[in-house]
């Protein structure tokens, strides 16, 4: 499963598939999570020096690897991503992801700020480009927009997204509050944030103040796996996009999680008191579960040295994902695209959400584009280039 978005990178140079296949060969039987991080970051490590040693001689050479290391890196880490006691591996494959991607990105077009949030509480690290030339038919290129996903990073956002510049697309794409470089464990303040909309609002101001792009041209803001859920909150806040993307999107996620849980325990979680029954039930969860959850906490800034952490993460997550009878209050057009495979997809609620109902459903060539008829004009997103079409 892993080899196939790695090939997809191959053709935006984040990858090359006879590394990828040595790689994948190094990693031996079994579901070794450590021999597969070491394979990948061995490999990384390879075009990492391969780098180095073409950086004056052949820039563009030496970009290249750089990005493939980078992508290789982040590689790495998801396989120890969810391991408490592979923290410091993570943090480590994340840094020298993000090194490598910095020392890329001149030669890529690509320019870096730190974006200041709202309430002054960091800085996002961002990347931006413009594009050569507006689509067909517009006189100026709008600015497409990314946040990150759960376990994703400025380089693999960057892999999936540069498309859009060849459409005529502006792009800026950044790391949110717990996303990431910044691998957990997160001091207080820098966790990953369910307030998504302060993040957005943030980044859309210092698109125009720190980067320079004119908001009046237009923005889309596109969200890859998490990143689509964390856009669905910000849509019912940040009225200044022209649509919102979801790629790809699960309506019936927060009633699916809904339904895992028995009613005694779902209603505690929405107390501040619950009872000694439920975090007794949460404690024993968190025992049973700890190698799951507790890093999956840790980025939610969840203190796992409680007894009770399992309850605490939980009440976050619940508050990360949006009902599905406010999908109607959004204000701006939504595009959910059934044309990606992710873990997220997987949770349903049965019966079924009516949710996908309030959607028009348009077939594309890889999937289903859904729009609520919310304004007259939107843009389509078949696939991941984006193509500017009136409707």
């Amino acid at each position: 499963m892993l080899l196939l978005p790695l090939h997809a990178d191959t053709y935006e140079g984040g990858a090359d598939i006879n590394e990828a296949f040595l790689a994948a060969q190094n990693c031996g039987k079994g579901d070794d999570a450590v021999k597969w991080h070491g394979a990948w970051d061995a490999l990384a490590r390879k075009c990492y020096a391969e780098a180095t040693n073409r950086t004056e001689t052949n820039p563009a050479g030496a970009a290249s690897a750089l990005l493939r290391a980078a992508n290789y890196w982040r590689t790495s880490a998801f396989f120890l991503r969810g391991t408490v006691a592979e923290n410091e591996r993570v943090k480590t494959a994340y840094a020298m992801s993000d090194q490598a991607f910095s020392l890329a990105a001149p030669q890529l077009g690509l320019r870096y700020a730190k974006v200041p949030m709202r309430d002054g509480s960091m800085e996002l690290p961002t990347y931006y480009a413009t594009a050569a030339a507006p689509p067909a038919g517009m006189a100026r290129s709008p600015l497409m927009i990314c946040p990150q996903g759960y376990d994703g990073n400025n380089a693999e956002v960057y892999l999936f997204t540069k498309a859009v510049l060849r459409y005529g697309f502006n792009l800026l794409f950044f790391e949110g509050p717990g996303q990431g470089a910044a691998a957990p464990p997160h001091p207080p303040g820098k966790a990953m944030r369910h307030d998504y909309e302060a993040v957005l609002s943030s980044v859309i101001d210092g698109a125009s103040a720190t980067c320079g792009f004119d908001l009046n041209d237009g923005v889309v803001v596109y969200g890859h796996s998490l990143g689509g859920h964390l856009l669905a909150r910000c849509a019912l806040h940040e009225a200044r996009p022209l649509a919102y993307v979801f790629d790809p999107f699960n309506p019936s996620l927060k009633a699916a999680v809904e339904q895992m849980l028995p009613p005694p325990l779902l209603k505690d979680l929405a107390n501040d008191a619950p009872s000694e029954q439920t975090m007794a039930a949460f404690e024993g969860i968190g025992k049973k579960m700890h190698h799951k959850l507790a890093s999956r906490a840790q980025v939610h800034g969840v203190d796992i040295s409680r007894s009770d952490f399992a309850f605490y993460y939980m009440k976050e997550i619940l508050k990360f994902h949006t009902a599905a009878d406010e999908y109607a209050n959004a204000k701006a057009p939504l595009i959910m695209l059934a044309t990606d495979g992710d873990g997220i997809t997987q949770l349903k609620t049965e019966p079924l959400d009516p949710t996908p109902d309030l959607f028009s459903r348009v077939p594309v060539s890889h999937g289903l584009i859904f729009l609520p008829p919310v304004r007259s004009r939107v843009l389509h997103q078949p696939s991941r280039g984006v193509a500017a079409t009136p409707r």
